[in-house]
């Protein structure tokens, strides 16, 4: 699980069961001495296989199968938005602004601008998935800085 866990985390895309696929890249590479020791440490053992881009069907197969696995991490990234946007719009009609639970929505945002910033990164391909996913995390952001001051206006603090 353990290296299954740090190839998700450097931008790598399973293709079948034991099969990852990712650019040959350094964002990528950069990850691969720590998912070799895992690997090791576990009995396991991790191969590389460089993929020449002839525009055949073996590098547009990877090619895509990256894409959909970076896709459905955009589409997570989003809905992980739509449910902060949610805590958001409750908070404010339930009227809680207090500092606590303005707290623990900066900390929800916090967490998704990091993960948008990787995936960005990751985003060799330029998907308009990236662009889209984007576009919502600043709708948060907004929405979360309308509320914090909201929160600091009923607490009487100054911006």
């Amino acid at each position: 699980m353990a290296v299954w866990r740090a190839l998700r985390k450097s931008g790598a895309a399973l293709v079948v069961s034991g099969v990852w696929t990712a650019p040959d890249l350094p964002a990528f590479t950069e990850h691969l001495p720590k998912v070799h020791e895992l690997a090791r440490a576990r009995g396991g053992e991790l191969m590389l296989f460089r993929i020449l881009d002839d525009g055949e069907w073996s590098s547009r197969s990877l090619r895509e199968a990256f894409a959909s696995a970076l896709r459905t991490t955009l589409a997570e990234l989003e809905q992980d938005c739509e449910r902060l946007d949610a805590e958001i719009a409750d908070a404010t009609v339930a009227q809680r602004f207090t500092f606590i639970a303005l707290d623990a929505l900066e900390l929800s945002l916090s967490r998704m601008q990091r993960r948008h910033r990787t995936l960005v990164a990751l985003d060799v391909l330029g998907l308009l998935e990236t662009q889209h996913a984007t576009g919502r995390v600043h709708e948060s952001e907004a929405r979360l800085a309308e509320l914090r001051a909201r929160v600091q206006a009923v607490n009487d603090v100054a911006p």
